[in-house]
C-alpha cells in the first residue's frame, strides 16, 4: 500500500463500508489506520499539541471533532489485564471467522470510540486493532497501544514478531521501526561510515548536497538510493539542472540510526565533512530525519544557504532552525504522514519559520518527494 494516495475515505464513508458484506478497499483501510494512530495521541494534551495533524486534513477525514473534543487524561489509561478485554476478540477471531466479519465488528467499536470520545473507548478500538488481519492497521494500533496500555502487558516482542515472515510494505516497516525506537531510546547508533579522504578542487566547488533519512534494517528498505551519485534517479536528474550537486564517491551519508544519538553523531560528522572539503554556502536537500541532522548541524556551527526539507518529522524542542545560519528554507510534505505520526512528530513547522508546500498525497507516501516521477509531476525543480 505504498502507492501514491490522492483520495481518502471520510469517517462516514468508512463506517458505511464496514457495515457492508464487502471487503474494505484501500481507502477505507487507510482511514482505519489513521484512526488507530490518532487514538494514542488525542487523550494527552501535551502529545496532542506536539503532533496532531493539520485541522484541514482531520476535517477532510471527518475526524476533527473526535480529536478536538476527546477526553483528556493526565494518567494514561491502562487495562489491569489487557487479556481480559481481549478475550472478547479471541472469541470472534477464530479460524472460521472471516475478515469481513472482523471489519463489521470493528465498525461498531470505531463508531463507539468516535461518539464516546473517552480514553476507554479508544483503548478498546486499539485493542481490537491489535488483532487486525491487515499489517498496516495492526502496526498503527501497536503504535498507539504503547501510549494507552502498560507495556509489560503488551508482549511487545511477540506482537512485533507477528510480522516476521509476512510481506510487509515500506510504510509498515517504518512504523515498526519507530515503535522499537520509542521503546528502546537508549540504543546507541553505529559508527558513522562517511569517508573523509577527498577534497574537491577549487575549480569545481559543489554547492548542492543531498542528505538521506533513516535507514531501516529490513530487506524492504536497504540503503537509500535517491541521493547516491550516478545511481539515484533523483540525484542524476538534479545534476542535469544543477551541475554543482556533490557527485564524488565520498558523498555524505550517515548510518541512518533511528535514535537522537545517531542523528547527533551524524550532525557532527556533517560539520566535519563540510569543513574537510572547505565548502561553504551550500544548498541542501534533505529527507525525513536527515532534515533533523541538518538542523542539528546548524546548531553546531554549519553555515548553509538554502534548505529544502522533504517530509521532515518536526521535533521543534529537539531540532530547530538557527536564524543566522541559512538564507531560505522550504518544507515540502504530504498530508497526514503515517510515518511522522508514528514517530510522534509534527509535520508543520512553527509559523514564519519556513515556506511550506503540501503535496496532494496522503498517509503512506513518506518518501514520495524523493521519487523522480513525483519530483517532476509536482514541478519541484522550481525550488532549486
Amino acid at each position: 500500500m505504498d502507492n501514491l494516495v490522492t483520495e481518502v475515505a471520510s469517517l462516514n464513508q468508512t463506517l458505511r463500508s464496514l457495515e457492508s458484506e464487502e471487503q474494505p478497499d484501500d481507502k477505507v483501510i487507510l482511514t482505519i489506520a489513521a484512526a488507530m494512530l490518532l487514538a494514542g495521541i488525542i487523550h494527552d494534551e501535551e502529545v496532542k499539541n506536539v503532533c496532531l495533524p493539520a485541522e484541514e486534513e482531520l476535517e477532510e477525514l471527518g475526524l476533527l471533532l473526535w480529536c478536538i473534543e476527546s477526553q483528556i487524561s493526565q494518567d494514561r489509561f491502562s487495562f489491569d489485564n489487557l487479556n481480559e478485554y481481549e478475550s472478547f476478540y479471541d472469541k470472534i477471531y477464530s479460524p472460521h471467522f472471516s475478515d469481513t466479519e472482523f471489519y463489521r465488528i470493528l465498525n461498531g467499536v470505531l463508531a463507539s470510540a468516535i461518539s464516546q470520545k473517552s480514553v476507554f473507548a479508544s483503548s478498546q478500538l486499539v485493542a481490537l486493532g491489535l488483532r487486525s488481519p491487515n499489517n498496516l492497521i495492526r502496526s498503527c494500533a501497536l503504535c498507539s497501544a504503547i501510549d494507552l496500555f502498560d507495556i509489560k502487558e503488551l508482549d511487545l516482542f511477540q506482537r512485533i514478531g507477528w510480522f516476521y515472515g509476512r510481506e510487509v510494505d515500506e510504510t509498515t516497516s517504518q512504523i515498526l521501526a519507530s515503535i522499537v525506537s520509542r521503546v528502546f531510546l537508549h540504543i546507541p547508533s553505529a559508527n558513522n561510515q562517511t569517508p573523509f579522504s577527498i577534497t574537491p578542487s577549487p575549480s569545481n566547488v559543489p554547492n548542492l548536497l543531498l542528505i538521506h533519512g533513516t535507514v531501516l534494517p529490513t530487506k524492504q528498505s536497504n540503503a537509500p538510493t535517491w541521493s547516491v551519485p550516478n545511481t539515484g534517479q533523483l540525484h542524476n536528474h538534479l545534476r542535469s539542472i544543477r551541475p554543482d550537486v556533490y557527485s564524488q564517491n565520498d558523498y555524505f551519508r550517515w548510518e541512518g540510526g533511528y535514535t537522537d544519538y545517531a542523528r547527533e553523531v551524524a550532525s557532527m560528522n556533517l560539520n566535519d565533512w563540510i569543513n574537510a572539503r572547505n565548502l561553504s554556502g551550500l544548498d541542501i536537500i534533505a529527507h525525513s530525519h536527515g532534515c533533523n541532522v541538518v538542523m542539528d548541524a546548524l546548531k553546531n556551527g554549519t553555515n548553509i544557504r538554502n534548505i529544502i526539507f522533504l517530509n521532515c518529522p518536526v521535533h521543534w524542542q529537539k531540532y530547530s532552525l538557527h536564524p543566522l545560519k541559512f538564507k531560505d528554507v522550504n518544507s515540502i510534505r504530504i498530508k497526514f504522514d503515517f510515518v511522522i505520526l508514528a514517530d510522534r512528530g509534527k509535520q508543520r513547522f512553527p509559523k514564519n519559520t519556513v515556506t511550506e508546500t503540501i503535496l496532494p498525497f496522503w498517509f503512506t507516501s513518506h518518501s514520495a518527494a524523493t521519487k523522480l516521477k513525483v519530483w517532476k509531476s509536482q514541478n519541484l525543480d522550481r525550488f532549486i
